[in-house]
């Protein structure tokens, strides 16, 4: 790694292969917890397309600087809130219902797209996608939190999770409770 970050693009070396490692993970959550067996290919497939999908946002971002424009879509908006934020934290959850297994995913980076932080955190007993997904929130902000980050965004695939915060919500579920508790710890930024 060290050598990587003195060679041309070496910088762009370290971002693939950790967007590598990161679907490996993704892959072997699959597995772990669904028993969905990724072929190698379609693994590489996935992490060379969002690897690249991050640099053209990355290069939308420069663009955009120099030109001074406003987001149009919402990638233009997502590279505008990365662009807002001195760090962007990725999370992700996998589980399997059937062995009552689940775990956590959080990658941490700089807004340059440097990695600062990479989390995989096993939950035993999960029993909801969603709340796993919810729970990887409230760990990333409880980690940021804990490492005094300041300038956060955090990046969710899950819709369902990411309405109910910013809804809100008043029942008593532990999903409530975990709703409750993200929207308290993202009012200490």
């Amino acid at each position: 790694m060290q050598e990587a970050r003195s060679r041309n693009d070496g910088i762009k070396h370290i971002e693939i292969t950790t967007n590598f490692l990161w679907q490996i993970w993704k892959a072997r959550n699959e597995w772990c917890f669904n028993q969905e067996l990724k072929e190698g290919h379609q693994v590489s497939k996935k992490a060379v397309e969002e690897w690249m999908e991050y640099d053209e946002a990355r290069r939308d971002v420069k663009m955009a600087n120099e030109e001074s424009s406003q987001p149009e879509n919402k990638h233009r908006m997502l590279v505008g809130l990365m662009e807002q934020h001195s760090n962007v934290m990725y999370t992700d959850a996998g589980m399997n219902q059937g062995k009552a297994k689940a775990g956590v995913g959080i990658i941490t980076k700089a807004n340059n797209g440097r990695i600062l932080v990479t989390l995989s955190i096993p939950h035993p007993g999960a029993k909801d996608t969603a709340e796993m997904e919810a729970i990887a929130i409230r760990t990333a902000l409880g980690k940021a939190i804990e490492e005094n980050m300041a300038s956060l965004l955090i990046l969710s695939d899950c819709k369902a999770v990411v309405n109910r915060i910013n809804t809100g919500c008043q029942g008593l579920t532990s999903m409530d409770m975990l709703i409750k508790d993200i929207r308290q710890l993202s009012q200490s930024y």
